[in-house]
């Protein structure tokens, strides 16, 4: 769809669904479909899994995020390629965590989107111009839930999101995966199917672009088993690394980073669980980093938490051991 059609259509659209107000948003076709006008024959979101599945139709909408010439380039990029695209209502700010690796979870600052202003905006692209139009409007409205839905994401897992937002915004900065593992107790938690690990996509590794609504959530387990049948036949050079990562066991301290442990072993007996690990292969980020390379290949469960060179930590040790794909 182009962006003339796009302009024509969507005032529409978005009044009968949304109830748009005349001023709210603006409506042009710089604004809702980007300024970029260079080469598209490349962009960086190309190689990310998510994208990678949308070319693939394993996954039928994309919902990326960045400054505004990224995602410009990025619905260049989409609309390039047959896809309709559309760049979010409204604009923001990110609220970086240097704890997890510089991700963000959350934004502030939220106001609407001027286009040529380079702040940060959302884009949404799809082969489906209803679906994309549909996920813009619920992007205006804060539907959280209708847009899991229309980005693929089990009804389950769409409907527990906006049910723990304001527990994760209030606790851990939208990290709706801290908000989930509350609800377990501190400590040990699993073991659960590596496949649903959604914790190593702040070390830059995923199967799913979703929080469970549960670590063992038997439809996340499934759509990342899709997934992952889909990288191996379209871009198998990532899937070797990336199961070897979400494979791993995790430690997750609720305010104070996330560290991976490929090829370690959580090892539960007598009341005590502990993790033994090859130093040389841990991936850590924020203050788990210096306690990680302390702790000589092994962390400990806690009461609390756990201990890992010399330091204890409020969070868990998260067993991705449970089994293999099926």
């Amino acid at each position: 769809m182009s962006p003339v059609e796009i302009v024509r259509v969507l005032p529409g659209f978005a009044g009968n669904v949304c109830g748009l107000r005349r001023g709210e948003v603006q409506l042009d076709s710089a604004t809702l479909c980007g300024t970029y006008r260079g080469q598209v024959a490349s962009h960086p979101a190309a190689r990310r899994v998510e994208a990678m599945l949308v070319m693939a139709r394993a996954k039928p909408m994309l919902l990326d995020h960045g400054p505004e010439e990224y995602v410009s380039a990025l619905a260049a990029w989409a609309q390039a390629r047959g896809m309709t695209a559309l760049l979010s209502p409204y604009e923001f700010t990110p609220v970086r965590e240097e704890a997890r690796g510089g991700y963000s979870n959350s934004m502030e600052g939220i106001r609407p989107a001027r286009a040529g202003s380079g702040a940060w905006r959302s884009v949404l692209a799809a082969l489906e111009p209803g679906r994309v139009m549909l996920g813009w409007c619920c992007l205006l409205r804060g539907w959280d839930g209708r847009l899991g839905v229309l980005l693929g994401y089990p009804e389950c897992c769409a409907a527990a999101y906006p049910a723990r937002w304001e527990r994760a915004k209030r606790e851990s900065r939208g990290d709706v995966a801290a908000a989930m593992l509350s609800e377990w107790g501190l400590g040990y938690a699993g073991p659960f199917g590596w496949e649903a690990n959604v914790f190593a996509r702040y070390l830059g590794f995923e199967l799913i672009q979703h929080f469970p609504c549960r670590p063992d959530c038997d439809a996340t387990l499934r759509l990342a088993r899709r997934n992952l049948a889909a990288l191996r036949a379209f871009a198998p050079e990532i899937v070797e690394q990336a199961v070897r990562v979400l494979g791993a066991p995790v430690a997750f301290a609720r305010n104070g980073g996330v560290a991976v442990f490929p090829g370690g072993l959580v090892m539960v007996e007598g009341g005590e669980c502990v993790l033994t690990f090859d130093p040389r292969a841990a991936l850590a980020t924020g203050p788990l980093r210096p306690a990680v390379e302390k702790a000589e290949g092994r962390i400990e469960v806690t009461q609390s938490g756990f201990e890992a060179g010399g330091t204890e930590f409020d969070g868990w040790l998260i067993d991705f051991q449970k089994e293999a794909e099926r």
